[in-house]
Order: structure tokens, then sequence, then C-alpha cells
């Protein structure tokens, strides 16, 4: 197989992994004009996305307190980036009840593992004084859509690079080369584009095992989304074997300037960064 019959099968398929909502959202995040009244048109499209917007807004977690009843009044209280974030959050888990994905992945696993990532990211960004937040959270919880659309549209194909995984106690980066011969990362690029998701998310989908130093710079996702899965494993926070491919890049962790003895304590943030955010959105099961 190789990336053409791949870009084939997520072309045919019934269904992207992704509604049309989520993509309008977080396109918005590249119109410079876009204001909160455009958030909450696309948001309120959806009653389901709008009801847990609000649970979420009213929980103690982000101060709400009971008193936030509208979109409007979510947008004001937390600002369109973080509405923005539990949109693309609540929208993603809500992906993963999918029955014929759960056969070859543990969805709870890989649900915690994307938040962890997320929030490992995030605080990355924050003490890299970086102002990209909000997308920073974005692009770790998306970082593995790939392995979503490999177990989600192509059931079979995952099905063997898992059972290829078990039986050679390799990580998912190891077993999608030997039995595909194309791997999450380069799955999740197509999918991204095929999607229509914001271009900055497309380095850090495409390189967050293999970054490349030269392009830090520019895109600096790339960098924290690396050393965020390398914390998320670490942290307990696993979806496979951790591995080799699975650890942070030198260059990755020279971007950031961070000293070592910072990332013990991180860990445990971000555990707690995840739990927290667990309690408000729920378990993903499949």
């Amino acid at each position: 197989m190789n990336i053409r019959d791949i870009e084939v099968k997520l072309a045919r398929a019934p269904l992207p992994v992704f509604p049309t909502v989520v993509s309008q959202i977080l396109r918005l995040s590249e119109d410079p004009g876009a204001t909160a009244r455009d958030y909450e048109k696309i948001i309120n499209i959806s009653p389901e996305l709008s009801a847990k917007i609000l649970r979420t807004a009213n929980s103690s977690y982000y101060g709400g307190n009971g008193q936030v009843a509208t979109i409007q009044a979510a947008l004001m209280r937390m600002g369109s980036d973080t509405v923005r974030s539990i949109c693309v959050a609540v929208t993603f888990q809500a992906t993963l009840q999918n029955k014929a994905a759960a056969q070859n992945m543990n969805m709870e696993a890989f649900w915690q593992h994307s938040l962890g990532v997320a929030c490992a990211t995030k605080i990355l960004a924050t003490l890299h004084k970086s102002p990209l937040k909000e997308p920073a959270f974005i692009a770790g919880l998306l970082h593995d859509i790939g392995k979503m659309a490999l177990y989600m549209l192509m059931p079979q194909e995952g099905q063997l690079v898992r059972k290829y995984q078990e039986k050679q106690a390799a990580d998912d980066y190891q077993a999608e080369t030997a039995v595909l011969g194309v791997t999450h990362e380069e799955v999740g690029e197509l999918a991204a584009r095929l999607w229509t998701l914001p271009d900055m998310l497309l380095a850090p989908i495409a390189h967050h095992h293999r970054p490349l130093p030269a392009d830090f710079a520019s895109t600096p996702l790339m960098a924290y989304v690396n050393v965020g899965n390398a914390l998320a494993y670490e942290a307990g926070l696993a979806f496979s074997p951790a591995g080799p491919n699975n650890e942070a890049d030198p260059c990755a962790l020279e971007f950031l300037g961070l000293p070592a003895e910072q990332y013990e304590p991180l860990r445990a943030v971000i555990v707690k960064e995840v739990q927290a955010i667990s309690s408000q959105l729920g378990a993903a099961k499949g």
C-alpha cells in the first residue's frame, strides 16, 4: 500500500472523521476579521455542541458557576480562543464513538493520550512565551488524526497494524511502517488537507515524531507537539508502547530551552490538567 491508495480510501469515505462545523470553527482562526458573533452562529447550528459548551463554561474549572446561559456569554467569559479549543475537544471526543475503530484501538486510552499531549503542548507554549497557547492545545489534541483515519475509515488495515504491534511489541510508528509502508504522520497530513484543517496544523501533524528543526522558528507548534507527546508518554498517558519514536527530539528540547529539572513537575501538572478536563467532558468510549 502507498499513500495514494490511502488517499483514494479517504476520499471515498462516506463521512469525514470531523464534521463540517469543526473545519468552519478552525478556519475562523485564520480570519483576522472573525468576530465572536461568527463563532456563535456556527456553534448554535449544533444543539449538542452548544449544550456542551455551556456546560463546560459553567463548570468550576472555567469559573462559570452556573451563570453562563448563552454562547455569547460563554465567548465573553472565556474568549473565542478557549471556546474554539473546547469545540474541537468536544467534537474530537464525539468522533471516538466508533464501533469499527473500537475493535482495533482502546478509545479511552487514545482520548487520554490525545488530551495529555494537548495539555502538555499548551503548557510548553506558555512556558516558551508563545502567543500560540490555544493553537498549541488544538495541535496537540489532533496530532494523531492519522491513527483515527486508519482505524476508523480503514479498519482492516488498522487491524493488521494492531496485530503486528502486539506480536512484535512494536510502537505504532514501527508497526505502520512494517505493515503499510506509510505512517500515521503521512496519513494525518493527507487527512488534514482533505478535511481542510488550517495550514498551521499541518506541520505538527505531519512531523510530531520526526520534527524539522530548521523550521522550528516559523512553526514552533511542531516542537511543542513533539516534546508534548514525549511528556504524555512519560506521564503514563500512553496509547502504544513508548519506543524510541515517542522520545523527545533533542533539537526540540534545545529549542524550548527549558531546564531539565522542570520536566518532572511538568508531567505532574499534565496529569492534573487531563483529569480536570476529563471530569468536565467525560470519558470517550467506543
